[in-house]
């Protein structure tokens, strides 16, 4: 890789979790800005294919799905600009998977010192806002006389980051000073117990598990990680048919109610799914699902923008073969994590559980600002 493309990584590194602080939104400037700098220094269009032909053909294959379930979609016009975006941010993301496939050790090297370096300064500035009740976030926001200052929720994405960026981090510390890595756990533990978020504590214990797995049973529990997310979105709309809302109202008893209020969503995304399963409802079509506004619990409706699980979602809005294209794209990252080196193995794997959580349990699948976060990632 040419020294203009290791530049572009390296700011990308340093750069994910401060903006993602700073705005999530911002994210998906980041990826923009990083995927065009890099065509411009590289000048080689066949960085798309540096990582296999796989990926860029799954890739594809959910744009074109996205772009013919949009004739149906409840606003075509709406749903085939998103098409259109998704396609771009994918491109973008496979120019800087290229690059980075191509990075030479010593590179490596020096994109996990900024890597550390920005996860550093991130993991400081979002302490402080959590710590003092969000001033920057406030500030940023402006003076909005008689609305309520922001509340800490806010900053959720960029925990979530924080959390897809703990186990790189901690690959490139341990690679350098081994007794480190225990100062990135501590840091991590510290601001995730400052924020309100319960799923990342979800997302994070999970990663550990992971990585217990694969450290354990080496490419095989890679692969065996990929194939079971295969599985989970495949088998996705049959879940709520075993964890009903009737059934786990009790166990459910005393904790949040967004929990409860997760499993009529969920259990009402897969009623409308099985209407209408081979060609889904439309790309975008999740916030105008009929019958999505009755409430199914306190000023909760039975669905709301979105499934809150990302497989849900694309088996809701785009059918089968959107499903299929997910399961696939999860299947072969898991045996591209189960071919690296042993050392990378646990830490990629950890990564990839924590996200796949995150995805199943938190954000639209489609939104810009996630999908840049998990291409960076």
């Amino acid at each position: 890789m040419g020294r203009g493309s290791a530049q572009v990584l390296a700011v990308g590194a340093f750069f994910f979790l401060p903006v993602a602080v700073l705005s999530s939104q911002g994210l998906t400037l980041l990826l923009v800005l990083l995927g065009l700098g890099s065509l411009i220094v590289s000048r080689q269009p066949s960085l798309l294919l540096g990582v296999g032909r796989a990926v860029p053909v799954l890739f594809g294959l959910v744009v074109a799905v996205a772009v013919v379930t949009s004739g149906w979609a409840v606003s075509p016009a709406d749903a085939l600009r998103l098409s259109a975006s998704l396609a771009v941010l994918f491109v973008l993301i496979l120019v800087l998977l290229g690059s980075a496939h191509q990075a030479t050790a010593m590179q490596r090297n020096r994109l996990g010192a900024w890597l550390v370096a920005g996860f550093a300064v991130g993991s400081a500035i979002l302490a402080v806002e959590l710590a003092t009740d969000l001033p920057l976030a406030n500030l940023l926001r402006g003076p909005r006389p008689g609305e309520d200052d922001l509340e800490r929720s806010l900053l959720n994405p960029a925990l979530t980051v924080l959390v897809l960026m703990a186990w790189p981090v901690g690959f490139v510390v341990w690679r350098r000073e081994k007794w480190a890595v225990a100062l990135v756990a501590l840091a991590v533990i510290s601001v995730l117990s400052l924020g309100d978020s319960v799923t990342v504590w979800v997302a994070a214990g999970a990663s550990v598990a992971a990585f217990g797995i694969v450290a354990a049973f080496g490419g095989r529990g890679a692969r065996a990680l990929g194939i079971a997310a295969a599985i989970a979105v495949l088998a996705g709309p049959l879940f709520p048919q075993v964890v009903t809302p009737e059934r786990m109202e009790q166990a459910l008893e005393g904790v949040r109610p967004s929990a409860i209020h997760r499993i009529y969503t969920w259990d009402f995304t897969a009623q409308r799914i099985a209407e209408k399963p081979l060609m889904g409802w439309g790309l975008d079509s999740s916030r105008n699902i009929p019958g999505g506004d009755i409430l199914v619990v306190e000023n909760g409706p039975a669905l709301s923008l979105h499934p809150h699980n990302g497989g849900l979602q694309v088996w809701l809005e785009l059918g089968a073969l959107g499903a299929l294209a997910l399961a696939a794209l999860l299947w072969v990252t898991g045996r591209a994590m189960g071919r690296l080196s042993r050392s990378s193995q646990a830490p990629a794997a950890a990564t990839f559980v924590a996200a796949f959580v995150f995805v199943s349990l938190s954000f639209g699948i489609w939104q810009n600002w996630w999908i840049a976060a998990l291409g960076l990632t």
